[in-house]
Order: C-alpha cells, then sequence, then structure tokens
C-alpha cells in the first residue's frame, strides 16, 4: 500500500466536513462550503497542481461561498422562520410579579414574561414566543 496523494487527502476532509454539516447542521452551512471548497481543491491537486494553487483555489471557493450564502440569507424574508416553540406549554413554578413569573418549560425552569397585564397566571399558560433567555406567554393556545 503506497503513500497517499494530496487529492485524497482533500477528498477526505471534503468528505468529513460535508458529513459533519449533514449531522450539524451549522449557521450558514460553513461546514458545507469549507467541504466544497476541499472537493475543488482535491480536483486541483488531481491534475499534480502545486500545494499553493491547491490552498490558493480553496481559499477562493470559500470567499465565493460565503458571498453566495451571505446573498441567499439576505433574499430570505424577515420572520420566514416558524418559531419552534411558540405553543408549548409551560407549568408555573412561581408568580414574581403580576407580569412576571418563573415556569417550568422543557425540563428547566424560564423567566417568563406575560404578554398583557392582567394575566392568568394559574390557569393555562402557552409559549407566545422567545426573547433571548425568557419567554413570553399567554393564556390563549396560539395556532
Amino acid at each position: 500500500m503506497g503513500e497517499m496523494s494530496a487529492w485524497q487527502y482533500w477528498l477526505i476532509v471534503a468528505g468529513a466536513l460535508i458529513a459533519a454539516e449533514l449531522f450539524i447542521g451549522s449557521p450558514m452551512f460553513v461546514l458545507l462550503i469549507l467541504g466544497v471548497a476541499a472537493l475543488i481543491a482535491s480536483i486541483v491537486a488531481w491534475f499534480s497542481a502545486p500545494m499553493w494553487a491547491q490552498l490558493l483555489v480553496a481559499t477562493l471557493a470559500c470567499i465565493a461561498g460565503y458571498v453566495v450564502a451571505v446573498r441567499l440569507k439576505k433574499r430570505e424574508p424577515v420572520g420566514a422562520t416558524i418559531p419552534l416553540d411558540s405553543g408549548g406549554r409551560v407549568e408555573l413554578v412561581k408568580v414574581l410579579s403580576n407580569l412576571r413569573a418563573e415556569v417550568n418549560y422543557r425540563g428547566a425552569v424560564w423567566t417568563a414574561d406575560s404578554d398583557r397585564p392582567g394575566l392568568d397566571w394559574n390557569g393555562p399558560l402557552y409559549v407566545k414566543e422567545v426573547r433571548g433567555t425568557s419567554l413570553v406567554v399567554t393564556s390563549e393556545k396560539p395556532n
């Protein structure tokens, strides 16, 4: 069994990065961009290009992939994502004030703010939205 060529190393790196993207799901497909850049560098290395050319092509492919990802992200309409926690049921732990309480949600205690004054904290409560590390809750189940 002989020594591996540069294109084979690039191909292994490309496969590992693309597989990692499938399992992790990085923001803006960063691992996919890097994996495709490594795949392109593998093709360049297969033609016996020097290492500086392989690295240059990989770098340019990363930059191009980033530019494409940013442009696609800008096209996405605001509010296009569905809040996954919207409508989730919460359980009251302790009322802190008229507008704030501690609730149990997904096995953790969260600080929850009322969506309006006069919320009945003892009735059924649902997640309306997530604001940073706290929840906004309502008594009406969101659609």
